[in-house]
């Protein structure tokens, strides 16, 4: 399908739109000629252009899972319109603003379902110990919790890897320490404290450092194993990741998109009575649920269950980012710029959710028919 727009235009989003990179996130505005950006496929893609439009209309268009992206009325998006007569499937804005505001169709955005393709890195310490940590270890201290029917099968897992081992106490709740024998030259120094000291500044928050959140595939694999085997669970057909730290929620939604697993997230305030019947309310728990299409979990009670799940006839509803709403805004023109990639698809992944948008499609007519004008489409 072919889409075209008025020529000298341009395919503009906000300056602050993330757009995903294998080194991290960049912004529409710091983009340059000659970086590389995330394709649809998940692998890198270069840079041949950017353009400042200097478009006069823009759109904020906001998705279901609240994810928000400023737009020009010519930038193209590629969607399924569910019982639409026209087989064209690219559109710009300014027509899914019109659709969407006439009509009571669902506009979505196909899901990628790409791995992104970051590169393998030196970590300070096994991801899957550190993901373990990161849901069940203290804040304080090198200890881990769990229960006494999983211990068996974190030591026998942990102590696989290479350098590992572990040291326990228990009662109804089994506490362990994790210990690596080359992090110090005694063979002593628990995992805990050589990872604090190179990944934290803030001791008292957890979050994923860099390298963890953009290493490989195999790694960011572990890493999310380790989260949800100390702190989710499977529910009916959803993995579910459990905290009351936003930012670590929110880091491990970033995770599993660029794993290829649709995340939702939604939240509550728990409760509890004491004994005098005086009424407590707690922090707010986040609740990341996640589409699963592969196993996720190492431990063997949520490992079952996946298992059963993927061998059942069950198939997700929902596979594309919706739109929920498209508003016209006065903003900036200064503050719109479009860029053009170089990948056979022209489509390129922004925000955090890493959705899939089109590119500013530039070629040169030759100097004897337009006097080498470049044309944008």
């Amino acid at each position: 399908t072919m889409a075209f727009a008025a020529t000298g235009t341009g395919k503009a989003l906000h300056r602050d739109t993330i757009l995903q990179t294998s080194n991290g996130i960049i912004t529409m505005g710091s983009v340059k000629v000659g970086d590389y950006v995330l394709g649809k496929n998940g692998r890198s893609t270069k840079v041949l252009a950017k353009f400042q439009p200097m478009t006069q209309d823009h759109y904020l268009i906001t998705f279901k899972d609240g994810t928000e992206v400023k737009a020009c009325g010519d930038h193209l998006w590629y969607v399924n319109i569910p019982r639409s007569s026209s087989s064209q499937n690219v559109f710009d804005t300014k027509t899914l603003y019109q659709k969407l505001n006439e009509t009571s169709l669902a506009i979505s955005i196909p899901l990628t379902n790409s791995i992104v393709d970051y590169p393998h890195r030196d970590l300070a310490t096994n991801p899957y110990v550190f993901g373990l940590w990161l849901g069940d270890g203290s804040i304080h201290s090198s200890e881990y919790t769990s229960s006494l029917s999983d211990f068996d099968f974190y030591k026998k897992y942990i102590e696989s890897f290479e350098g590992y081992s572990i040291t326990s106490k228990g009662d109804s709740l089994k506490t362990f320490k994790v210990y690596h024998k080359t992090l110090d030259s005694s063979g002593n120094e628990k995992v805990y404290n050589a990872v604090r000291k190179k990944l934290f500044k803030d001791r008292n928050s957890k979050t994923i450092p860099f390298e963890f959140l953009y290493s490989s595939v195999q790694q960011r694999k572990e890493l999310l194993a380790g989260l949800l085997d100390s702190d989710g669970c499977f529910e009916k057909s959803y993995a579910v990741f459990y905290n009351t730290n936003k930012d670590l929620v929110d880091q491990v939604s970033t995770l599993c998109n660029s794993l290829g697993y649709r995340t939702t997230l939604s939240s509550k305030v728990g409760s509890y009575r004491d004994e005098s019947g005086k009424k407590h309310f707690c922090k707010i728990c986040y609740s990341l649920r996640i589409m699963v299409t592969e196993q996720v979990f190492r431990l063997p009670r949520k490992a079952q269950q996946v298992v059963e799940f993927l061998e059942s006839d069950f198939k997700y509803q929902t596979n594309a980012h919706y739109i929920s709403s498209i508003v016209k805004i006065k903003d900036n023109p200064e503050d719109y710029f479009c860029i053009t990639v170089d990948n056979d698809d022209k489509l390129y992944l922004i925000t955090d959710k890493f959705i899939p948008t089109h590119n500013t499609v530039m070629f040169q007519v030759p100097a004897l028919c337009l006097d080498g004008l470049t044309i944008v489409i």
